[in-house]
């Protein structure tokens, strides 16, 4: 069975390649051409395709063609220690019947040691170099321990720097055929392998094809296909691996958020700034490079594998034969600039190797992100986020979740099971650790914590059960980014806090300057530890919790109740409330969090909780009352709405809190049960006061603020409107795009009014940057909502001025509850079926060769679960490219990823018309309450029809 297995990796030392000293870069205007074809006949395998033979060496004569080839002469070593020299001899490299030979052979009388050796090595260096095509070689590969050929590629001019930076490919390595492997059966795999980064290591990534039949029994042919921005490899025209260049992945708003595709990627100054940066381009692939030939005798590699060293006596007399029959390069005419356009493709190929197809990951590091605003996580706090996991390194535990005091609730415990072999604990979000199941939801999400590194920090809760019997052994913090690729910290724990005691619960706080200032990325944090010192640990058990990375500012806007406090015969127990048969019916429950005092709800505000029903009760109701204090100061005082709480599904429930008199404060929450012998679980319950528009008129506009009427009279001057006094509100960013709401109506016997908004960068004046906002048409006498959408805006722009203007004059108009909302989340994108997206254009594409299904994801999960019990909308910013035919654009809502896709629902289609960059509003019309959506797809009808899409934004309505 034939076998394929992924090589990735990074060494220090010139593996997989044998680019000696004497590899020159200097380029011979004078070489092959492919455009002008010099090539001897051939029985031609691609006569009705777009591939053409442009060069070929067919070894038909009776001496090696120096018009193709370059001797290579030393003992250099090939810069991985190897046995051989390197000479221009006939008894290393001849032609005869139709074949080139190059043999390796042991010196005779001599004991195989360091020179002991000779062999040669062919290359194509100014005389044939190529950029793109299909290269193919038929040979017969030697065997025996110690042996090494290969047919790869390296730059003719390295324009990106030495080796590895401009770039190094691999058509074809074996070593140690017939060698016996650890299981006892004999050694049969080639290798095709890149080699690229920014030194002087060298990242490496490829992949090993495992034939039937020896490939040193008979001859086989080797190929590439290589293109802009991927290489195939071939073994008998059997693809077994597909290198791509690497992918950021842009969200909508043009931000890099990181990597669609982790391929090659190069180092290249930024010329602008002189500054070394990591280049996702086709680079350092995209340049001329030359062909080589060899046979190596040991090395790094072939010595320490197999059955390690070399066999001289497999070197002995005639020695090893590299028998090569052709070599021939094609130019693919579809596309001779980028060579796209020819492939010979199979299923899988573009399908990754953890997937079951021949796409390998290569080595490039994740981008640093933008620092964007301050990003608190809580990974664990009684529940753990759902991409991260509780994680033991090496040590084969798996930590679990137990119920520490009361105070506390679930913990995770932690405990060294290998004796003192070694292992670290922690929490860790890498795809290798987590659920592999693609229903879970889980996918590595590094967290962007740089936004908060002036005042940030890590914190994470400690006590230790039992202490490692080392008394020596000392408590450690680490901390990694992008895995291990981001720089990595260990640190004395205690550094934070107090050392660690038997019993006792301590509070760690690292700050994120400190992370930064010991070179870890805070863009890409990926795993937090807390362990023994390595090899020390045996014996000890610890429990953690509170994880966390935190802004370190003071929390501002909702805030959470804590309704610990029954009375009246209502009782707690943990989450569930119960107001028994018997109790007072005054019975209920008060919150003791007294930060939140006093309340005020001027402009009226919002209640959310999540709550569900218990096992075995009844759908029950409940209310909330705000008083000025508690019992018996308690007026004034106002309850809520009440609250149907239905089902045993844990979901999140919203109350709208009107406005109430300004001169009012409220000092004391309450919960109440509606129904005696009824109970319901509720968690999260927070409080947040509207903060809306105050405004003022300016240019003999009037306002009555008793009515809220406004009105822009015939004698007020043309710019005359209302101006925002409430500068809580600034400063305003729309990098998402936003929205204004307000509720609005029409005096008796008045007409309809339009009005807009204007935001500017300060009031006048210093307006600019400014923008305006569609008009709205205010109408009738019943109170109504009207929302007003806003487009993004540019990031860096701010604005703390924010204006109403009145379009028609001696027109009143009733407005109240003027609010003013920042978009959070934005959708990011991934292709699947073979859909296509341009990360610099933003264009969309579904090809006529792409899967029926094909479509696009949004890969931003922090806005999940949706739901749309309320209804909802989806926005986005769309054009078409120049020249190009109208597109539906629709979407698809669903529970969650493939298979696990029901319920699901879908909204659109909406047809983009213009070349100018529109923003488009589709509604989302109520779903059932239960329904929760964990998947958000977007997919174009037409075929070969792209669409420059952006800001895609997705709002739940809250219900009333």
């Amino acid at each position: 069975m034939n076998r394929i297995t992924i090589l990735a990796g990074t060494v220090s030392v010139l593996v997989l390649s044998a680019c000696g000293g004497d590899v020159e870069t200097e380029t011979n205007l004078e070489a092959v051409n492919p455009s002008i074809p010099d090539v001897q006949p051939v029985g031609e395998d691609y006569t009705n395709s777009d591939w053409r033979l442009v060069w070929n060496d067919e070894f038909d004569g009776t001496s090696i063609n120096t018009s193709n080839w370059n001797y290579e002469v030393n003992c250099d070593g090939g810069g991985n220690q190897e046995f051989q020299c390197y000479t221009d001899s006939e008894e290393n490299a001849f032609v005869s019947d139709g074949t080139l030979k190059i043999v390796a052979k042991l010196t005779e009388g001599a004991s195989g040691e360091d020179d002991d050796f000779t062999s040669a090595r062919l290359t194509t260096q100014n005389k044939a170099d190529f950029k793109y095509g299909r290269i193919v070689m038929r040979a017969k590969l030697p065997m025996g321990q110690g042996s090494w050929p290969a047919f790869w590629m390296m730059p003719t001019d390295s324009v990106y720097g030495e080796w590895p930076k401009s770039g190094e490919i691999d058509i074809m390595e074996a070593v140690n055929l017939g060698a016996m492997r650890e299981d006892g059966t004999p050694e049969t795999n080639v290798y095709g392998t890149l080699h690229y980064g920014g030194g002087p290591s060298s990242d490496f990534s490829g992949a090993a094809y495992s034939p039937e039949v020896s490939p040193a029994s008979d001859f086989n042919t080797y190929a590439i296909e290589w293109q802009e921005g991927e290489i195939r490899w071939y073994f008998n025209d059997i693809l077994f691996a597909t290198q791509r260049q690497s992918e950021l992945n842009i969200s909508s708003t043009g931000e890099v958020v990181g990597l669609n595709h982790r391929g090659w990627y190069a180092e290249l100054y930024n010329i602008a700034t002189g500054e070394l940066e990591t280049n996702y381009s086709p680079a350092p692939f995209d340049q001329d490079f030359f062909l080589i030939l060899n046979s190596a005798v040991g090395g790094n590699w072939p010595a320490s594998v197999n059955e390690t060293g070399i066999d001289t006596s497999a070197f002995a007399g005639a020695g090893q034969t590299y028998e090569i029959d052709f070599v021939r390069v094609y130019e693919c005419t579809a596309d001779a600039d980028t060579g796209r356009g020819c492939e010979t493709i199979s299923p899988g190929y573009e399908t990754d190797v953890a997937d079951g197809g021949f796409l390998v990951e290569g080595q490039a590091p994740a981008p640093s992100l933008a620092a964007g605003e301050a990003n608190p996580i809580t990974i664990f706090d009684d529940v753990i986020d759902q991409n991260w996991v509780a994680w033991d390194c090496c040590g084969g535990s798996t930590p679990g979740l137990v119920a520490d005091d009361e105070d506390r609730g679930n913990v995770y415990e932690f405990e060294v099971q290998n004796g003192n072999n070694g292992t670290v604990f922690g929490f860790i979000t890498r795809a290798a650790f987590l659920p592999q199941d693609p229903t879970s939801g889980s996918s590595p999400t590094p967290h962007n914590a740089l936004g908060m590194i002036e005042s940030g920090y890590v914190t994470v809760d400690v006590k230790v059960t039992s202490a490692p019997l080392d008394p020596d052994s000392v408590w450690l913090f680490k901390i990694e980014a992008d895995e291990g690729n981001g720089g990595a910290w260990e640190v004395p724990l205690a550094n934070f806090g107090p050392e660690p005691v038997v019993g006792e619960w301590a509070t760690y706080i690292v700050p994120l300057q400190e992370i930064a200032d010991a070179g870890v990325d805070l863009t890409l944090l990926d795993v937090i530890m807390v362990f023994p010192a390595w090899q020390t640990g045996d014996g000890a058990v610890f429990r953690m919790d509170n994880v966390a990375i935190e802004s370190g500012e003071e929390a501002s806007g909702p805030m959470f109740a804590e309704f610990t406090e029954g009375f009246g015969g209502a009782s707690i127990d943990g989450v569930t409330y119960s107001f028994p048969l018997g109790s007072e019916v005054w019975g209920g429950f008060a919150n003791t969090n007294t930060d939140l005092y006093p309340l005020n709800f001027v402009n009226g505000g919002t209640l959310t909780f999540t709550a569900s029903i218990p096992d075995g009760a009844n759908d029950t109701s409940i209310r909330f009352v705000f008083e000025n204090a508690p019992f018996p100061d308690v007026d004034p005082n106002f309850a809520t709405a009440n609250v149907d709480i239905v089902g045993n599904q844990a979901r999140t429930y919203t109350v709208n809190i009107p406005p109430q008199d300004a001169e009012n404060t409220y000092s004391s929450f309450l919960l109440y049960i509606n129904e005696a012998g009824n109970s319901v679980n509720i968690q999260d319950v927070k409080v947040e006061a509207n903060n809306h528009a105050s405004m003022e008129g300016f240019g003999n506009v009037t306002f009555d603020a008793a009515t809220s009427t406004y009105t822009f009279p015939s004698n007020a001057e043309v710019w005359g409107g209302f101006a925002n006094t409430n500068t809580d509100l600034y400063p305003l960013n729309f990098e998402r795009g936003g929205k204004v709401t307000f509720t609005g109506s029409i005096p008796s016997g008045e007409s309809d009014v339009t009005v807009n908004f204007r935001f500017e960068k300060a009031a006048f004046p210093d307006v600019d940057p400014a923008f305006s906002t569609d008009n709205v048409v205010v109408s009738g006498l019943t109170e109504k909502t009207y929302t007003v959408y806003i487009p993004p805006q540019d990031a860096e722009n701010t604005y703390s001025s924010f204006l109403l203007y009145l379009v028609e004059r001696d027109s009143p108009v009733i407005i109240k509850n003027i609010v003013v909302s920042q978009n959070e989340d934005v959708a990011t994108w991934e292709g699947f079926g073979n859909a296509t997206i341009d990360a610099d254009t933003g264009e969309f594409n579904f090809p006529s060769n792409a899967e029926v299904w094909a479509g696009f994801a949004n890969t931003n999960t922090s806005a999940y679960p949706l739901n749309f019990e309320a209804g909802g909308r989806v926005e986005f910013t769309a054009a078409l490219p120049g020249g190009g035919a109208d597109t539906n654009v629709r979407f698809l809502f669903e529970k969650n990823p493939f298979p696990d896709v029901d319920p699901n629902f879908g909204v659109g289609p909406v047809t983009v018309t213009s070349t100018t960059m529109t923003r488009y509003v589709v509604e989302i019309p109520p779903q059932p309450a239960e329904n929760t959506f964990s998947s958000f797809l977007l997919y174009l009808n037409e075929n070969d029809s792209p669409v420059i899409i952006k800001d895609v934004v997705v709002t739940a309505d809250r219900p009333q």
